[in-house]
């Protein structure tokens, strides 16, 4: 716990995770918990823990089914646990993050280390829940991850060329498709030292991507080839999902992926999201690109980390919240109230 990290993207990553997760406590935070921790308590947390404890337990090799099981008892009976973990204890022991109310949301600090030279920008649109329907397909489990995939697979050589290479905005480029608990997210980030070319160039540059590639992949839409690349790129989706795996362990890790994968306990999870990715068209592509980088809707998070080399402005930038780091705890109240009781 006392080792805490300077670099920049330590910074932006916390700064974020600050606002966002519901119980994150800083290094600083955490040290100051654990000195009130009594002796009594830690006994009476590890005796807590025991009576409910999940246990994860992967086995492969050369082993059949029932030694694999019976092994699995066997360790059960010796830490004393009785109880089967079902599928919503997944939820209760992982913190779901605070999803921002629509609009853009911005968040800015300094390093703490005077010889950090690097600057920071990362933008994230929060676009709904992954096991989510989306547009007219709204039955469709999954349909919310794999539109969000298949951007990725269309946008991410590309984003990288820009940012990093035409751009030079710094060493590391680039966006994709990610989550936080269950939320699906598409995000982009830049991170570099150059002087002209801080936190507030690489946002107004992300944004000038995100407007260009609207109009590239709206071309692709209404092209005959374009249309045929949209459909290699569902089909590259699907192939790497078919994929069989080819050894006990890799089969191990796609099973555990289902147990304590992005989302709760899911069998059925590739079946649903390769019927969900066949379903994609160009037309329902470009709607969710529009509805989640433009929408009235859309959910947008900015957090800007700055070194030596750049100066921080103050107060609000363009059409974005300024969220004061001062009053995240309040904030953070706020948020988790409304989730809770209304």
């Amino acid at each position: 716990v006392s080792t805490q990290s300077t670099g920049i993207s330590s910074v932006v990553y916390k700064l974020f995770s600050q606002l966002v997760y519901p119980d994150y406590l800083s290094n600083s935070e955490k040290l100051e918990a654990l000195e009130q921790v009594t002796q009594k308590q830690a006994k009476e947390y590890r005796d807590r823990f025991l009576e409910n404890v999940a246990i994860e337990c992967g086995i492969f090799g050369n082993v059949n089914e029932e030694r694999a099981l019976n092994f699995t008892n066997q360790i059960r009976r010796n830490l004393g646990a009785g109880k089967v973990v079902d599928e919503n204890r997944r939820a209760q022991l992982d913190s779901e993050p605070l999803l921002l109310p629509p609009g853009e949301w911005l968040l800015r600090k300094r390093s703490p280390n005077p010889r950090e030279p690097n600057a920071a920008s990362r933008v994230m649109f929060f676009l709904g829940k992954i096991k989510a329907g989306y547009g007219s397909e709204y039955n469709t489990p999954y349909m919310v991850h794999a539109l969000a995939n298949v951007l990725e697979i269309l946008m991410g050589q590309g984003c990288f060329n820009y940012l990093r290479t035409v751009k030079k905005l710094g060493y590391s480029a680039g966006c994709g498709a990610g989550y936080e608990g269950e939320e699906q997210t598409f995000r982009f980030y830049a991170t570099g030292a150059r002087l002209d070319a801080g936190p507030v160039v690489m946002g107004q540059e992300i944004a000038n991507h995100i407007d260009n590639e609207y109009e590239r992949l709206q071309g692709m839409a209404n092209s005959t080839e374009g249309q045929a690349e949209i459909r290699e790129a569902v089909a590259t989706s699907i192939r790497s999902l078919e994929e069989k795996p080819t050894s006990y362990s890799d089969n191990m890790w796609r099973a555990w992926s289902q147990l304590f994968g992005e989302t709760e306990i899911d069998f059925e999870r590739v079946t649903k999201n390769i019927a969900a990715l066949k379903k994609v068209t160009p037309e329902l592509l470009m709607e969710f690109y529009e509805e989640s980088f433009y929408g009235e809707e859309k959910v947008k998070l900015i957090v800007e980390g700055y070194g030596t080399n750049h100066v921080m402005p103050e107060g609000d930038e363009g059409e974005a919240y300024n969220i004061d780091l001062e009053s995240i705890p309040d904030f953070k109240g706020a948020l988790l109230f409304d989730r809770l009781y209304l």
